[in-house]
Order: structure tokens, then C-alpha cells, then sequence
């Protein structure tokens, strides 16, 4: 609840008191919607819903901006992986949402199995086929979709990009703070602080193979992880777009990392002030890779 009044507050919101109740409580999100918190047996139900504006006759909206969805789910995941980082280390959590399908009692379906590929339709516990289209809408800035069926169907998700950081542990924090800005910018980002599933290596695996770019922390610590190499090494053969990061000017990657790195340029990222520095080439750099990634074969 802390977290998410201080979230609200950051938005601009200077006016509106909270309503905060023992069980739900409503936040605001931007001048047109609210966002409700409810605590339901086990589970923390979230709904993104427009305000109600008494006497104003052009807030006719009833539903929720795909924008501001987005933008409060976006909060909640760094929220909580914030909170596994720095004090509840085994919390277990994941985004649903309540399965379409009205069939019996009510159950939910992953989140991230709507937006995390372009295949149609996810199967529910029912069995039942759910199509993707009207929960992305729910979440995407903009889709469209062609009507004409000899022309392929394009997409364009809010999410610019996929990305994959790969780093040492001692460089968590800055990579955190990498992670959080990279977000803010649109991107999808993954680190293997969240969203684990299975055995290390499969969660690694699947990151480098959904990843459009991976950015690697390079440092002495990392060329001696054999974590770190795995990643890397798989990141390489599979032809991945990788843009090496430093935190310490000194290093030179050698050994297995050097033919790696090659002759990449780097970023240094040791501190806020060299990390806003770089910002815009790093930017740049990444959205050139994205492109090139996501050009379809002729």
C-alpha cells in the first residue's frame, strides 16, 4: 500500500486523497483512471478502471486506456521484484487474469502467456482455446491488425523491444537501475531475479531465445562466472545482438569473453551520472539491433 501511494503521488497526483480500506483500496493513476488494490483470500485482485467525474459530460470512457494498463502493471512487477530483492528473497508471485471462458467456478490464466508471443489463442485449465487479441488489446498501445488475407497480419505492441540483461551478482544494484530505466523507456526487460521458472539453465535459455538484445555487464567476476559464460556463450551461438556494459574501466575481456566482445563498442555504466551519459547512444544503439531483429525474411 506504501508503494503504491507513493507511486500515485509521483504521477502528479497532488489533490486526490486515496481511499484506503482494510481490504481494497483505491489509488489514482493519471486524470482520467484509478487503480483498485482488493485483497481476496490469497489474492490481491488489481483493476485499472476511468474516474468517475461528476458533472463532466466528456468523461464517457468505460474502459481503461490501454497506456495507463500497461503503465500500472509495469509498476507492480518492479514494485515486487524490488521487494524480492531487498528483503523477501523466496516470495513467489504471478500476474493473471480471470479466464474468459465462464465455464464452471472461476480460475485464471498467466498473464504473460498473452503478451509473450504472436500465436492467436492460450488453452485454459478447461481446455478451452482463448484468443490473445482482446487481453493485448488491454495492454498494447496500438494493434493493428490487417483485414485482407493475403497481406500478413502486423503487429505493433507497446513494447518496443525485447531485452536480456546478463550479469554477475556484485553488479545487481546497477543493473537494477538500468532494468528500471529501460522500462520507463517502453522496453520489456528480463534478469533472473524474476519470472524464474524451472531449472536455471531452461529459465536462462528461453530469456536468450526471446530476447530481440542482450546487454552483458562485463567485469573480471563475470568472465570467471561459469553462469555468466553459459549465458553468453548461448547468446553468441545463437546470433543474438549482445552490447557489453562496463562498471569498471579497467577490465579487458580475454579468454573465452574476449572473441566474444570482440571489438564491440561498450557503455560505461559505473554510476548514475556515467550511465545518463551514455543514455542516448545506448538507446540508439539498442533500437538499431530491435529493427534488426524484427525485419521480416524475405
Amino acid at each position: 500500500m506504501a508503494r503504491a501511494l507513493e507511486w500515485s503521488q509521483r504521477q502528479g497526483d497532488a489533490v486526490h486523497a486515496p481511499a484506503l480500506g482494510r481490504v481494497s483500496s483505491t489509488f489514482y493513476a493519471d486524470d482520467q483512471h484509478q487503480f483498485r488494490l482488493q485483497v481476496i483470500s490469497k489474492h490481491i485482485m488489481v483493476s485499472v478502471v476511468p474516474a468517475e467525474i461528476i458533472g463532466d459530460a466528456s468523461s464517457t470512457r468505460t474502459t481503461a486506456s490501454p497506456n495507463t494498463t500497461a503503465k500500472v502493471k509495469d509498476f507492480l512487477e518492479e514494485s515486487l521484484a524490488d521487494i524480492k530483492t531487498t528483503w523477501a528473497p523466496r516470495i513467489q508471485y504471478i500476474f493473471c487474469i480471470a479466464c474468459p471462458c465462464k465455464s464452471g467456478d472461476q480460475h485464471y490464466i498467466d498473464l504473460d502467456k498473452f503478451l509473450s508471443d504472436d500465436s492467436r489463442s492460450v488453452q485454459c485449465c478447461r481446455g478451452k482455446l482463448i484468443a490473445k487479441g482482446p487481453v493485448k488489446q488491454k495492454f498494447c498501445q496500438h494493434q493493428e491488425v490487417s483485414t485482407n488475407p493475403s497481406s500478413p497480419v502486423t503487429t505493433n505492441p507497446a513494447i518496443p523491444g525485447q531485452l536480456m540483461i546478463s550479469y554477475q551478482w556484485d553488479a545487481q544494484d546497477r543493473m537494477i537501475k538500468l532494468r528500471d530505466k529501460l522500462r520507463h523507456a517502453g522496453y520489456s526487460v528480463w534478469m533472473d531475479i524474476e519470472k524464474m521458472e524451472g531449472s536455471i539453465l531452461e529459465s536462462m535459455g528461453k530469456a536468450v531465445e526471446n530476447a530481440d538484445v542482450v546487454l552483458t555487464c562485463i567485469s573480471q567476476k563475470y568472465q570467471d562466472s561459469q553462469n555468466c559464460r553459459s549465458e553468453a556463450e548461448y547468446a553468441y551461438t545463437t546470433k543474438k545482438p549482445i552490447i557489453p556494459l562496463k562498471i569498471d574501466g579497467t577490465f579487458k575481456p580475454s579468454s573465452w569473453l574476449g572473441p566474444i566482445i570482440g571489438a564491440k563498442m561498450y557503455y560505461r555504466v559505473d554510476t548514475d551520472e556515467m550511465l545518463d551519459g551514455n543514455w542516448a547512444g545506448l538507446l540508439r544503439d539498442i533500437e538499431a539491433h530491435v529493427k534488426g531483429a524484427r525485419k521480416p525474411v524475405k
